[in-house]
C-alpha cells in the first residue's frame, strides 16, 4: 500500500471518528471535548494540507500542457 492511499484513509478515518464523537459527546465530560476538538483540528489540518498539494499537482500538469484546457484556465 502506498503511502498516499494510507493518507487518503487515514483522513477518512479521522473524519468518520470525528462524526461519531460529535454526535455522541457528552458535553459534561471535559476530556471528551478536549479529545474532540483535538481531532477535528488534526482532520482539518490534514485536509487543508491534501487540498493545496493537489491543487500544486493539478497546476503542474496544466503547465505541461497534459490537460486540455490551459486555455480558459487564468491564474
Amino acid at each position: 500500500m502506498t503511502f498516499n492511499k494510507f493518507f487518503n484513509y487515514l483522513v477518512k478515518v479521522l473524519w468518520l471518528l470525528v462524526f461519531f464523537l460529535v454526535i455522541l459527546l457528552d458535553r459534561d465530560k471535559n476530556i471528551m471535548v478536549v479529545v474532540t476538538i483535538s481531532i477535528l483540528i488534526v482532520a482539518t489540518i490534514l485536509t487543508i494540507i491534501r487540498s493545496i498539494v493537489a491543487r500544486n499537482e493539478w497546476r503542474q500538469l496544466i503547465e505541461n500542457g497534459d490537460v486540455e484546457i490551459q486555455e480558459k484556465i487564468k491564474f
